[in-house]
């Protein structure tokens, strides 16, 4: 799983204009850190996405659409 934080406070530092960030929990290499955060960060939507759907799915089953 991974760290929502860990991704947030990366994401916060790229978007300052600190290079590099002091808090940013990535490798300090600029060019490795968005990476490693963009993969991070499509990891957790995908996630977050796998919950919606089983969520949606159960509520389906309980005719919560009907």
């Amino acid at each position: 799983m991974v760290d929502r934080e860990k991704v947030l406070t990366g994401l916060e530092c790229l978007i300052t204009d600190e290079v590099p960030c002091k808090e940013c929990p990535y490798d300090k290499k600029r060019s490795y850190c968005i990476k490693s955060i963009a993969i991070d960060a499509k990891r957790l939507i995908e996630e977050q996405q796998k919950l919606i759907d089983e969520i949606t799915q159960r509520r389906a089953n309980n005719g919560a659409f009907d």
